[in-house]
């Protein structure tokens, strides 16, 4: 498993080098996922 963190407009680039490059035999698959907590924080503070 691989974790990289980088904006949301270089999904598409990043999976394309990866998908043609990188790993040959092995599948690939992405799962997106956000950080929340700065949202949540900033939610929390404005109700304190």
């Amino acid at each position: 498993m691989v974790t990289l963190r980088l904006p949301g407009h270089k999904l598409r680039e990043v999976n394309l080098v990866i998908e043609q490059c990188a790993w040959g035999a092995f599948q690939t698959a992405f799962h997106l996922t956000y950080d929340f907590r700065p949202i949540w924080q900033q939610i929390r503070d404005q109700q304190a």
